[in-house]
C-alpha cells in the first residue's frame, strides 16, 4: 500500500510554461528563501505525458558571487509523488533541505505549511536536454 505523503495546502491553480524573455542567473550557489508553492501541469522529463507537479517559487536572498541577483526570482518545478520517501524525488530533497528532516515512509506532509518561509542554500547548473 502506497500513502500519499504530502497534502494539497497549494492553491490548485494550474498553469503551463509559457516563452518569453528572461535572464539565467550564472551558475554557483545562493541563499534562497521559499516564497510561495502552487500547483503546475507539466510533462515528464522528455514527453509529453502529463504530469501534476509543484512550481516552487524562490526569491534569491543572499549572492555571494557578486551581489547583483538579490531579490530575483527564480522557480523550479518538482513533480508531485506518492512517496517522498524516495531520495531521489525533488520534493524529498527540498524538504530536507528546508526542514532539516529526512521525509519518512506513510507521514504525510504539508508543503505550503512546511517550507514557504524556509532558506535553502540553492545550487544553480545549467543543464541542456542534449
Amino acid at each position: 500500500m502506497t500513502t500519499q505523503t504530502y497534502t494539497d495546502d497549494f492553491e490548485v491553480a494550474g498553469g503551463s510554461a509559457t516563452g518569453g524573455d528572461f535572464e539565467l542567473l550564472p551558475e554557483g550557489n545562493y541563499l534562497l528563501e521559499i516564497e510561495s508553492l502552487e500547483a503546475f501541469d507539466g510533462t515528464k522529463f522528455n514527453s509529453t505525458e502529463p504530469q501534476a507537479s509543484v512550481k516552487v517559487n524562490y526569491v534569491v536572498v543572499a549572492d555571494p558571487i557578486n551581489g547583483d541577483w538579490a531579490g530575483e526570482h527564480v522557480d523550479q518545478i518538482a513533480p508531485l509523488v506518492k512517496n517522498m520517501a524516495n531520495p531521489n524525488a525533488n520534493l524529498h530533497q527540498i524538504w530536507k533541505a528546508a526542514t532539516g528532516e529526512t521525509p519518512q515512509e506513510g507521514v504525510s506532509y504539508k508543503l505550503k505549511a512546511g517550507l514557504v518561509g524556509r532558506r535553502v542554500m540553492g545550487n544553480v547548473i545549467h543543464k541542456t536536454n542534449q
